[in-house]
C-alpha cells in the first residue's frame, strides 16, 4: 500500500510539473502561499489544479483575466481540449466573443436570469435568437459596430427598445441621482 501511494505521488508531482512546465510557472510556485501569486500567476496556477485530476467537470469563472495572450489562448485551448475529450466544461465570462470562440451553447443572463441557452451558431443572425436582450447583446458585437439594438414589438404588443448596447447595462435606477458629468 505505501508503495502504490509513493507512485501516485511521484504521477501527480509529474503532471504538477507538466502543467506548470505549460503554463510558465516555476517550481518555486509550488511553495508559495495564494497571497504571494500576482492575479495572472495565481489565475495559471488555478486552472493547473483544475486539470490536475482529470475531473468530469471543470467550472471555469473568468479564466482569462491577468493573463497575457498567449497563455489566455492556451488556456481556453486547453478547456477547449478538455470539453471535446469528452469532459465537461461551464465557462463564465463577462466577454460574449470569448464565449462564442470556444463554446457549444451559450447561456445569457440578464439581471441574474437566464433569458436564453442556445447553440452558439444562433449568434450567426439577430433573427436566429429568440430573446430580445440575446438580440441586444448581437447588435452590440464589434463586428456590428456595437449598434443599439432596433425597436422590436415586445411581447405583450408594446414597443420593447433597448436602451444601451453595452451588455447589463440598463441606466440609472428609478430614484436615483444622476451621474456625475465628466470632467472635460
Amino acid at each position: 500500500r505505501g508503495a502504490a501511494r509513493r507512485a501516485d505521488a511521484a504521477r501527480r508531482a509529474e503532471r504538477r510539473r507538466a502543467l506548470f512546465a505549460r503554463y510558465g510557472l516555476d517550481e518555486a510556485v509550488a511553495r508559495l502561499y495564494p497571497h504571494e501569486l500576482s492575479g495572472g500567476m495565481a489565475r495559471r496556477v488555478l486552472l493547473c489544479c483544475a486539470l490536475m485530476d482529470e475531473p468530469r467537470l471543470i467550472v471555469a469563472d473568468e479564466p482569462t483575466p491577468g493573463l497575457d495572450l498567449p497563455l489566455a489562448v492556451r488556456a481556453l485551448d486547453d478547456l477547449r481540449a478538455f470539453a471535446d475529450g469528452g469532459g465537461g466544461v461551464m465557462l463564465i465570462t463577462h466577454d460574449i466573443e470569448l464565449a462564442l470562440s470556444v463554446a457549444d451553447r451559450v447561456a445569457v443572463f440578464k439581471d441574474g436570469t437566464v433569458v436564453e441557452e442556445t447553440a452558439v451558431a444562433s449568434f450567426a443572425a439577430p433573427e436566429l435568437l429568440a430573446h430580445p436582450f440575446s438580440r441586444a447583446l448581437w447588435h452590440a458585437l464589434p463586428e456590428h459596430g456595437f449598434a443599439v439594438a432596433p425597436s422590436e414589438e415586445g411581447a405583450s404588443g408594446g414597443a420593447a427598445t433597448a436602451k444601451a448596447a453595452a451588455p447589463g447595462a440598463t441606466g440609472p435606477k428609478p430614484g436615483a441621482a444622476p451621474a456625475p458629468a465628466p470632467d472635460r
